[in-house]
């Protein structure tokens, strides 16, 4: 049995449909007051969008045993590790460019991290594949591309987000030294099915509300499908204690945006932004949170990562594993589709999502 934190968000539910088609018994973690409406729906789309035909979605779905728990909750976490698991896939964290995020930011992605490391060791599993981030990568200073041989180096522009998913790579690397397989993944920005209106998929209700300003920062993009199997097939294999940056190429944000605007019917934006503007904005929109008692995705942080231009090597994954990535205008072109597929389904969350953002 494979045991799955984060299982219903956007990266933990492909995992599970993969794990689930291979044949996996899986027993998954979830909080209390998560739903698993998003992962039914991911399966579905990708029995059916992707034409992945075989055991329907429903069925799949009975290989997952849910248990309520969190990985901040050490007896929760002595409940699931009690059961017979032999891997386990450390997806849940918490993404945020935020300040006011930062004790939470650790809190989940650090100590959350150290908890399930600590798990494994007590009850010997056999080995931990851990999600990390391409931010937990230092970024060059030429504009080459980066790999797994950048090492992370302290920077003012180094994100809290950055910092917490650093700092929990070290507690996975504390457990390899203890005598724990690991396997860490280094995803870039992940796309794919599910909802729409928060994580990297924010993008995509971006090009839907046809928001009209772009930047030209550069970064790299992944399908989620892609992620997923890269990481099964790394647990997989004999390879232990390595670390994988998993994208399937460079875009510029732009790019992005009006991809997907063109697949959604919806107009693309026209308006660049300069790096002056993007520092006014960001300081008008605190103003304006700070007074409305709400918080808006656009923060410092986020506004000055939207200029950098960071490109990323899938090298070394495609040479471990023989991996052929998904090109991204197709990643955009079948996720668009599923998203005017459940376009009244989707059109319910976005306004629930704005209702608690408001309240």
């Amino acid at each position: 049995m494979v045991f799955v934190t984060g299982g219903t968000g956007l990266l933990g539910a492909h995992l599970l449909y993969y794990l689930s088609r291979a044949g996996y018994k899986i027993l998954a973690l979830k909080r209390k007051t998560s739903s698993i409406v998003e992962v039914e729906r991911t399966f579905d789309l990708l029995v059916n969008i992707h034409s992945e035909n075989g055991t329907p979605a429903n069925q799949l779905l009975k290989n997952i045993e849910w248990i309520d728990g969190d990985i901040l909750d050490i007896f929760s976490l002595e409940d699931a590790f009690s059961n017979n698991i032999d891997q386990v896939y450390h997806c849940a964290g918490f993404v945020s460019y935020d300040s006011i995020h930062k004790e939470k930011l650790l809190d989940i992605n650090v100590q959350g991290t150290a908890n399930i490391v600590n798990a494994c060791l007590e009850h010997n599993i056999k080995k931990l594949g851990f999600v990390s981030s391409i931010a937990a990568l230092s970024r060059t200073k030429n504009g080459e591309a980066i790999n797994e041989s950048n090492d992370w180096k302290e920077s003012p522009l180094n994100t809290n987000y950055a910092i917490s998913k650093y700092n929990g790579e070290l507690e996975v690397w504390r457990g390899a030294a203890e005598g724990l397989d690991t396997v860490i993944i280094n995803p870039s920005v992940i796309i794919g099915f599910g909802n729409w209106t928060n994580s990297s998929n924010i993008i995509i209700q971006k090009a839907w509300e046809e928001f009209r300003f772009y930047t030209e920062g550069l970064n790299g993009f992944v399908d989620a499908r892609d992620v997923a199997k890269c990481m099964i097939q790394l647990m997989e294999s004999e390879i232990v204690n390595e670390r994988f940056i998993i994208t399937e190429g460079n875009y510029t944000t732009k790019y992005i945006l009006q991809s997907f605007a063109e697949h959604l019917h919806k107009q693309k934006p026209t308006i660049k932004v300069n790096k002056l503007i993007a520092e006014f904005g960001w300081r008008m929109i605190a103003i304006r949170d700070y007074f409305k008692g709400s918080n808006s995705i656009f923060t410092k942080e986020a506004a000055r990562a939207a200029f950098y231009k960071s490109s990323y090597s899938n090298e070394k994954v495609t040479s471990a594993i023989k991996y052929q990535f998904t090109p991204m205008p197709q990643t955009i072109r079948e996720v668009s589709q599923g998203l005017l597929n459940y376009q009244d389904q989707w059109e319910e969350i976005r306004a629930s999502a704005k209702v608690k953002s408001s309240g």
